[in-house]
């Protein structure tokens, strides 16, 4: 369960750092602030619910190679409305394919109880 929890905590860091980073700019600085925190904070006892600053190594080290190297990531709320768009398009084909019949099936059934 503790790689669980380790794996947890790096997943939530790293979703962090790109909910606090737009631009390069923003990316380079936040990846020297977390040199000069984990610069100030000796490895020490790892207190539960610590983040990688307290307990330092290989973590804070991947999070400032992740963010010299940070691009601008692709718009998401874009890339979900295409999907919408495409997925609504798939079905309103799907529906007009199997509709068809059962709106014939209908037609004569209901011209049966007119006539």
């Amino acid at each position: 369960m503790e790689g669980l929890e380790k794996a947890w905590q790096e997943a939530a860091e790293l979703a962090a750092d790109d909910g606090a980073v737009s631009n390069r700019k923003e990316a380079l600085d936040l990846a020297a602030a977390l040199i000069k925190l984990s610069r100030h904070y000796p490895h020490q006892t790892i207190p539960d619910f610590a983040t990688s600053l307290v307990s330092g190594g290989e973590s804070t080290t991947s999070r400032v190679e992740r963010l010299l190297v940070w691009e601008k990531a692709a718009d998401v709320a874009s890339n979900r409305w295409r999907n919408a768009v495409l997925a609504a398009c798939a079905i309103s084909l799907a529906a007009a394919v199997k509709l068809g019949p059962v709106l014939a099936l209908i037609h004569s059934i209901t011209e049966r109880f007119v006539t």
